[in-house]
């Protein structure tokens, strides 16, 4: 529990970054680069309080970067560059070098180096307006067609029955 420094990069560990890590308070570097980890970044590491220097670079994590991060004031230096996250970076002065995110296609944020979050979501947008676009014509022409076939059929079962009326009439 009274860990201070703790080095686990280059060798080969893979799954999970395990969440109990969250529990080693007084940490105050941690480096796990240059493994084979995989899933998501525990939200629990910012528990650690006393963490300065955070290395997970040069894996294979993925999806956001936990929100809580951005209480974080004690990190000073943060490195997640090489794997596949996404979505915004933390408001956190650890987080202001590009050089920590390269290697990451989805990360966005107002740093130098990065694309701005807001044009994600323009993206998102513009690429529902085109899909909304396409579906919905096409849809409408379907149901169109639809009605149409099903009014014609009604109006050739009445016909017959026309005929037969006229028949009965004479």
């Amino acid at each position: 529990v009274h860990l201070n420094y703790l080095d686990l990069s280059n060798n080969k560990f893979s799954q999970e970054i395990p969440s109990q890590l969250g529990k080693l308070f007084h940490l105050s570097q941690l480096d796990l680069s240059h493994n084979s980890l995989d899933g998501k970044i525990p939200s629990e590491i910012s528990n650690m309080q006393s963490l300065e220097m955070l290395n997970l670079s040069h894996n294979n994590l993925s999806g956001l970067i936990p929100a809580t991060f951005d209480g974080m004031r004690g990190l000073l230096y943060v490195n997640v560059s090489y794997n596949h996250l996404q979505g915004p970076i933390p408001n956190n002065k650890a987080f202001q070098d590009a050089h920590s995110f390269e290697g990451n296609v989805g990360l966005c944020g107002n740093v130098v180096g990065l694309e701005s979050c807001n044009k994600h979501v323009s993206k998102r947008k513009n690429n529902r307006k085109l899909v909304f676009a396409i579906v919905f014509p096409i849809l409408g022409v379907v149901l169109l067609a639809f009605f149409a076939i099903v009014f014609i059929k009604t109006r050739r079962k009445k016909e017959p029955e026309t005929d037969k009326s006229d028949i009965h009439d004479e």
